[in-house]
């Protein structure tokens, strides 16, 4: 079964285009609520934290947050014959207009407040973390970044389409003097088929 992994930004630290601002420290102190949790096509229209199981698509791991930005950082796992959000997924990455990028929905403490200049919603505490969905227009910096594991091959064979011989001789010799030796065998096997 192939593995289909996609590393990504959840939500970015700042002001969001629906105002509201989501500080460094609140993202901090929440990003561990998303270790886990689901993907689905679009958010619900309701504000209940169960969903319709034909919207799942996939599940996060390894949330965490990027020290520089403050962003919420993880990989998605995108579930076995979920073509459609692979696909668009793959379309993501690189884009400068995506099609598509994520958006976060839970249960937020918030008030009044100003922040870098700018008056709105300031978001003091993340309280619950429902899902992480993909969305046409998101709000707040939630986006693909690169794939993590590839369709065919894993992991080793993105991993390989972007190595040069160089690469590899510099930091690995050992590997091009395994292969040296194979391709002496093969020569000499050939040979003696003559």
């Amino acid at each position: 079964e192939r593995t289909r992994t996609a590393s990504v930004t959840l939500i970015k630290a700042g002001w969001s285009l629906n105002g509201r601002y989501f500080s460094k420290e609140v993202l901090a102190e929440a990003a561990h609520l998303w270790d886990g949790a689901r993907a689905f096509y679009n958010h619900s229209s309701w504000t209940s934290k169960v969903r319709d199981v034909r919207e799942l698509f996939g599940q996060y791991s390894n949330v965490t947050v990027d020290v520089e930005t403050g962003a919420i950082i993880g990989e998605l796992k995108v579930l076995a014959g979920e073509d459609k959000a692979w696909t668009l997924i793959k379309a993501a990455i690189g884009n400068p207009k995506p099609p598509v990028g994520l958006s976060i929905t839970g249960i937020a403490k918030t008030s009044e407040g100003e922040a870098e200049g700018k008056k709105g919603d300031v978001v003091e505490a993340i309280l619950e973390a429902h899902s992480c969905d993909m969305v046409t227009h998101p709000a707040a910096g939630g986006e693909f970044d690169k794939l993590a594991a590839a369709e065919e091959g894993g992991l080793t064979a993105l991993l390989l389409k972007h190595v040069t011989k160089e690469q590899l001789e510099h930091d690995r010799p050992d590997i091009i003097e395994a292969f040296k030796k194979e391709w002496k065998t093969v020569r000499k096997e050939e040979v003696k088929l003559d």
